[in-house]
């Protein structure tokens, strides 16, 4: 298991033997909540597929009526639109067409766009990388208004196989 970091509210602890036993107590606490994500997650997975087959024959049913529109408007496009018309609106909505441009790409445009150095057109994501500066002396990292913090803090790992509770969920 991973060190962990405490940041909550504190239980005062007397000895070795309170420290022994809250160790124990957040494995057990630890385990349970795993249980209860468990429990989350598949009844989660039960509603959905359940969800799911519900709203399949409704979203076919969207989807046919939405082909239908279109066929129809299709058809039916200067009656509906006259010669310059794009929308028309209608008691529950509107039906209307729109110009819709994107541009296609193949998989030389990047490479072309690197080799013409047009930067403008590619992204890219600059961030810190703060593992690379780790490496880095005092001087350098002052250099670029950085510096090296380091503090000395409290953990714990725990030793799960040695805490067998094995009792039954708290909340059924």
């Amino acid at each position: 298991m991973a060190r962990v970091k405490p940041t909550a509210a504190i239980v005062a602890m007397k000895d070795l033997g309170d420290v022994n036993t809250g160790l124990k107590q957040i494995g057990g606490l630890q385990r349970k909540i795993r249980q209860l994500n468990d429990d989350l997650n598949n009844g989660i997975a039960v509603i959905t597929a359940a969800a799911e087959e519900l709203i399949a024959p409704l979203m076919k049913q969207i989807q046919a009526l939405e082909g239908g529109m279109k066929v129809y408007a299709e058809t039916n496009r200067e009656a509906i639109f006259g010669k310059k018309g794009k929308t028309r609106k209608l008691d529950y909505g509107e039906i209307s067409y729109r110009v819709s441009t994107k541009i296609a790409i193949t998989k030389a445009t990047l490479g072309l766009l690197i080799e013409g150095r047009y930067d403008e057109a590619i992204n890219v994501k600059k961030t810190v990388d703060k593992e690379g500066l780790e490496n880095w002396t005092d001087e350098e990292l002052k250099a670029i208004k950085a510096k090296r913090e380091s503090e000395d803090i409290f953990g714990y790992k725990l030793k799960e196989e040695a805490i067998k509770d094995k009792s039954p969920h708290p909340i059924r």
